[in-house]
C-alpha cells in the first residue's frame, strides 16, 4: 500500500510544481488538490452479486482439487459474481493480498466464486446452505482486506497528505513570492 501512497505524494508535488501562480494563491488550492489526490478505495456492490448453478464435463485438467468426480461425467458447480467498484490499480495491487485459486479468484471486475459439488446442488437446500456459507466466508475475506485499506488510506490522508500538501504548497507559494520580490527588486529604475 505504501506504493500507492508514494504515488500520490509523488503526484501532489508535481501538481503543486506546475501549478499557475493563480492556482496556487487560490485558498481552497490544497483542499481542491487533496481532495483529487484521494485514493480510490475497491468496494464490493453486493446488491449486484449474480448466482447461477451450472455443470461442466469434468476431465483430469479442469477438476478443482479435492473433489471426487467421473471423467467425463458432467458435475454441477455453483458460481457467485459480486462486482467491485473502485481503481483497477488499486484492486490489482491490494488483490495480492488475497489468497486466490481457481474456484476464487477476479475477473472482468468481479470477484467470482465457483464451487463444485460431486452432490446434486439444485433442489438441494443442505448443499446450497453449504456453499454459500463458504462463499460468504471468502467474500467477507475480500471485504476485510477492502476494510483495513480503507482505514489506512483515510490514516494516510488525514496524517501524511494534508500536511505535506499543505507545507509544500506553503513553501512553494514563498519560494514563488521572493523570487518575484528579487526580480522586482533588480529594476534599476526603481
Amino acid at each position: 500500500m505504501r506504493i500507492i501512497f508514494d504515488k500520490a505524494l509523488q503526484d501532489a508535488r508535481e501538481r503543486i510544481l506546475e501549478a499557475s501562480d493563480e492556482q496556487l494563491a487560490s485558498h481552497n488550492f490544497s483542499s481542491t488538490l487533496i481532495n483529487g489526490l484521494e485514493i480510490d478505495v475497491p468496494e464490493l456492490i453486493e446488491a449486484g452479486a449474480q448466482q447461477n448453478v451450472s455443470e461442466e464435463i469434468m476431465t483430469f485438467e479442469n477438476a478443482p482439487p479435492n473433489v471426487q468426480f467421473t471423467p467425463g461425467r458432467p458435475m454441477e458447480y455453483a458460481e457467485i459474481s459480486v462486482p467491485i467498484k473502485g481503481s483497477s490499480n488499486v484492486l490489482s495491487f491490494l488483490s495480492k493480498q488475497i489468497l486466490w485459486n481457481p474456484s476464487f479468484t477476479i475477473r472482468n471486475g468481479h470477484v467470482i466464486y465457483r464451487e463444485h459439488s460431486s452432490r446434486k446442488i439444485i433442489g438441494n437446500v443442505e448443499v446450497i446452505e453449504a456453499i454459500k456459507k463458504n462463499a460468504k466466508t471468502r467474500i467477507d475475506g475480500v471485504k476485510s482486506v477492502f476494510n483495513q485499506y480503507k482505514k489506512e488510506s483515510d490514516n494516510f490522508i488525514n496524517e501524511e497528505l494534508m500536511p505535506f500538501v499543505e507545507k509544500h504548497v506553503a513553501d512553494e507559494r514563498k519560494k514563488r513570492e521572493d523570487k518575484k520580490n528579487s526580480e522586482n527588486s533588480l529594476n534599476p529604475f526603481d
